[in-house]
Formats: C-alpha cells, structure tokens, sequence
C-alpha cells in the first residue's frame, strides 16, 4: 500500500491508479485555490466513516474510506 499525500498535482496524477482513499473532510469552507479532484460516486463507493462531532479547535470533520468499484464487462461500475 502506498500513500499519497499531497500536493494537487500529485493528487491528480495517481487518482486514476488508485483502488482505495482514506480521506478527511473537514466540515467547514476555507478559502483556497487547489482542492482534492472530485469523488465521482458511480467509480467509488464509501465503505467506512467516522464522524467526530467536535475537537478542541471546534472543527467537526470525518474520517471516510473509499474503495474504487469494479469495472463491469460493458465498462461500468459495480460494487
């Protein structure tokens, strides 16, 4: 298993080798201008999460583990 951590660039260009993502969403909106490529849900399916309702900063965030669906004989995805 091999992570990848970062930057954007590095994001995009080992997204499509990937079959697993353990991702962190934090929810609240931070002003910037790189973000992680889109999720697309018909290629991923959520196959764990963790909500954490609050830390000492007051952020509340989740834990979310994601696994690529297997590509059917007529090219779509199946779980």
């Amino acid at each position: 298993e091999v992570m990848v951590i970062g930057g954007a660039a590095l994001y995009q260009s080992f997204l499509p080798l990937a079959h697993r993502l353990y991702l962190t969403l934090i929810h609240q909106d931070f002003p910037g201008d790189t973000f992680f490529p889109y999720i697309d849900c018909t290629q991923w399916h959520e196959t764990a999460r963790e909500d954490v309702a609050t830390d000492e900063s007051g952020l509340t965030y989740s834990f979310i583990d994601y696994e690529r669906r297997l590509a059917t004989t007529d090219g779509s995805a199946s779980s």
